[in-house]
């Protein structure tokens, strides 16, 4: 299973900002994994405390609820999840550590005290000033897409860059990746690298690759459409 979440500031209310989650639901066939079915969920949260609505709280409900309409459709839990986090800052990622990924352990053990699936937490950075290139022949060009840089400029080991377009003017910009939670993923970094750039592909409003992971575009196309427009979450009925 692979998660997208994000969040957006409610462009209609003061000190309120929306947190959006979507997952998919596809199983897995002959090891091929299919990623065209999904389930999303929404809150509109104040950025004061409210207990009900801290983004760890929801984060756990969230995912409960994603792995319950996963076991709908394939009478089992997933036994991988990739949960890809946008919207947050490097000051942010202690409160991440601290708060948010207990939470997810917290939905697991809710489903069942003996459900402990291989999970990886990663969080997406596309705002970032760094810029790489590629010297073919004396001259500088931009890298291919697909190009992996996780090699003395990163901090840690769980840490890479991923360029997955290409760009006929300008440079073009990296994103950059942190794993902050994975020790128990039986894949390898460099798996974890191909599987995000391939979910690059899978954006349906367009016919090339993004600069993220598919699912997380739909989470924050999802939270900028509720910011922007509804300003209340989007219809139950509206949630597959």
């Amino acid at each position: 299973m692979v998660v997208g979440i994000d969040s957006f500031k409610d462009s209609s209310k003061r000190n309120h900002s929306v947190f959006a989650f979507v997952s998919s639901t596809n199983g897995t066939d002959e090891n091929t994994y299919k990623c065209t079915k999904y389930f999303s969920r929404c809150i509109i949260k104040s950025n004061e405390k409210e207990d009900e609505k801290t983004p760890s709280v929801v984060l756990k409900n969230f995912m409960i609820d994603a792995l319950n309409a996963y076991f709908k459709k394939n009478n089992t839990y997933p036994d991988k999840i990739f949960i890809f986090r946008d919207g947050v800052s490097e000051g942010k990622f202690l409160y991440i550590n601290d708060c948010e990924i207990p939470s997810v352990r917290l939905a697991f053990s809710e489903i069942n005290p003996n459900y402990k699936p291989n999970y990886a937490f990663i969080i997406v950075n596309k705002r970032g000033n760094a810029r790489f290139f590629y010297k073919k022949d004396d001259h500088f060009q931009n890298p291919p897409a697909g190009t992996v840089v996780d090699k003395t400029v990163v901090k840690n080991d769980g840490e890479f860059y991923l360029i997955p377009q290409t760009a006929d003017r300008g440079t073009v910009a990296p994103s950059h990746f942190y794993i902050i939670d994975g020790k128990n993923m039986t894949l390898d970094l460099v798996k974890i690298q191909t599987f995000a750039y391939k979910l690059t592909h899978l954006y349906y409003n367009w016919p090339g690759q993004i600069r993220i992971p598919a699912i997380l575009q739909y989470a924050s196309k999802l939270a900028r459409l509720i910011g922007e427009s509804l300003h209340r979450p989007h219809s139950p009925c509206h949630q597959d």
